[in-house]
């Protein structure tokens, strides 16, 4: 289970409503944002 942070959470919230289905590019920038690994950031 994935605790996160209101840092992260504001991160992936911002990019969720910009693009729901984030593409591979979107997900590794999103893991160097946000410190967690690329494959905990999905749909």
């Amino acid at each position: 289970r994935t605790i996160f942070t209101s840092q992260q959470l504001e991160h992936l919230e911002r990019a969720f409503n910009e693009a729901r289905y984030p593409d591979v590019y979107a997900r590794e920038l999103l893991s160097a944002r946000t410190d967690l690994p690329e494959d905990r950031i999905q749909v």
